[in-house]
């Protein structure tokens, strides 16, 4: 997915404007101008890292909230004939993540490319999360494994 220039400039200053300003609706709107798909009642943490490789591959449901400093990745290097290739040369795949509806991530928590977190589910802080997590379950550490459901 080759982008030009200059869009690339413009999705990484707002990403840098997204990720320090303070209302969170300000937050919302600058992520959502970026390509982000962000729907209503959600609630991004200051400092949130998403994707700038692939923006638009990042879906985050009604009432989803991601604590402070996470960082959400939906891209990785290809690494077949990875130390083949040159760093210019090197393809990127991309794998949406998707927060379902009223999911919780607490602080400084990683979601990998290809990620859905199941609705009204809660990941702890700090947690790596590398596959997809259920539906009403609490889940946490590196990686993020289910400690338990939720009634």
């Amino acid at each position: 997915m080759k982008k030009s220039l200059f869009c690339r400039f413009w999705i990484r200053f707002l990403h840098y404007f997204a990720r320090n300003v303070y209302p969170n609706k300000l937050r919302i709107f600058l992520h959502r101008a970026r390509g982000v798909k962000i729907e209503k009642d959600c609630f991004i943490g200051f400092g949130v890292h998403i994707d700038d490789y692939c923006p638009e591959a990042i879906l985050i449901e009604r009432g989803g909230d991601i604590g402070a400093y996470s960082i959400l990745l939906a891209h990785q290097p290809d690494f077949d004939n990875f130390l083949m290739t040159k760093n210019r040369d090197r393809k990127m795949i991309v794998k949406p993540i998707t927060i379902k509806r009223e999911s919780f991530l607490g602080t400084r928590v990683i979601v990998l490319p290809g990620v859905i977190i199941g609705e009204k589910s809660i990941i702890g802080a700090g947690s790596v999360v590398k596959s997809s997590i259920a539906d009403r379950v609490v889940a946490c550490g590196c990686p993020a494994i289910v400690k338990r459901s939720i009634v």
